[in-house]
């Protein structure tokens, strides 16, 4: 990774995607600013002078379509990322000109099924098997006698989710901008302190450490309060709204968010009713979905987990999907209900 890191210091992409490299590695150098190509041609030769076997491996970035396995062509590529071949017999991938993703964790433009690795044995190289996309939410809260909810939040993230939540916040001071874009992107808390970690260690999970004061989560009547305690990470819509569907389902990255809460309630407080337990699960261990919540004398927990672990459902399985976010949607607009004590 330091000698990526070098080239990426060195050479500017200039955002352009193309199969060629027009100029000597040379000029590419000198000139400080070049295609993914030609960066990632430069990287492949700093590492073959360095000792480590690296080739190109051709790909079809993703908005440009599917790549025809059976008939393909030169033309038919338009982006060049790095293979690294190691002692040990692991192979690893990596594309230069993208600043913010480490070794294979590639960005999202290059999942898109096989890459061709270019060597003296030809291979297609497997693109759709990144790393699973994992967010993970771990919070301490507590309800005082005004009616307010406060605590802390610990934020994870990792995999492709971490390389999608660098991209969207990639200027300078970042590191203090993730907890503002955090609380920009959601409304039902409101961040008052906090700090981040690893957000230039490409390849560590990104984390993220907050204070925070809920809003819009609780109601309150004469003698009831109404919580709803997925105040993070929940599903507003169904992401499969259409009533039919003619193609195949394609997720970019499998994933997992894993929301845990733990609520501690006064004394004067008692709990009237808590959502109940649910599981769902998609055929052949394509996707769960648990909820659980549970009253641990005057302390609530909640847990919440589900997963996407294919990228690829045929348009049979659509049915199926609709239903699993449906009841996700369902259970986690369920609340929590206390009562004043007499």
């Amino acid at each position: 990774m330091v000698i990526t890191k070098f080239i990426r210091a060195q050479i500017q992409w200039n955002g352009i995607h193309d199969i060629h490299c027009y100029t000597p590695l040379k000029a590419v150098y000198e000139k400080k600013k070049a295609n993914g190509t030609s960066m990632n041609l430069l990287l492949i030769q700093a590492l073959r002078i360095a000792g480590i076997k690296a080739n190109p491996v051709a790909l079809r970035t993703r908005y440009k379509g599917v790549l025809n396995l059976l008939k393909p062509s030169y033309k038919s590529f338009n982006h060049i990322i790095t293979g690294i071949a190691l002692d040990d017999g692991n192979f690893h991938l990596i594309d230069a000109c993208y600043k913010l993703s480490g070794l294979d964790l590639l960005p999202k433009y290059c999942i898109n099924q096989q890459g061709l690795l270019v060597g003296d044995k030809p291979q297609w190289i497997p693109l759709d098997q990144p790393k699973k996309s994992i967010n993970s939410y771990v919070s301490k809260l507590t309800l005082d006698s005004d009616q307010k909810i406060s605590g802390s939040l610990d934020y994870t993230i990792k995999g492709s989710a971490a390389v999608e939540w660098r991209r969207k916040r990639a200027v300078k001071g970042s590191n203090k901008r993730l907890l503002r874009g955090l609380d920009w992107d959601n409304k039902r808390f409101k961040i008052t302190g906090g700090t981040t970690k690893n957000y230039e260690t490409l390849n560590a999970p990104l984390t993220l450490k907050a204070t925070i004061e809920l809003r819009h989560s609780v109601e309150a009547k004469q003698e009831t309060i109404t919580i709803q305690p997925i105040f993070i990470s929940q599903l507003d819509k169904n992401p499969l709204e259409a009533a039919e569907r003619r193609y195949p389902i394609e997720w970019t990255f499998p994933e997992k968010n894993s929301f845990v809460l733990s609520l501690t309630i006064p004394e004067t407080y008692q709990v009237l009713a808590l959502p109940k337990a649910a599981l769902v699960k998609l055929p052949n261990k394509a996707g769960t979905f648990s909820y659980n919540a549970i009253q641990m004398g005057q302390t609530i927990q909640i847990i919440c987990n589900y997963s996407i672990n294919k990228t690829f459902f045929p348009q049979s399985d659509y049915p199926l999907l609709q239903q699993y976010f449906a009841k996700i949607i369902e259970k986690q607009q369920e609340p929590i209900i206390l009562e004043l004590l007499p």
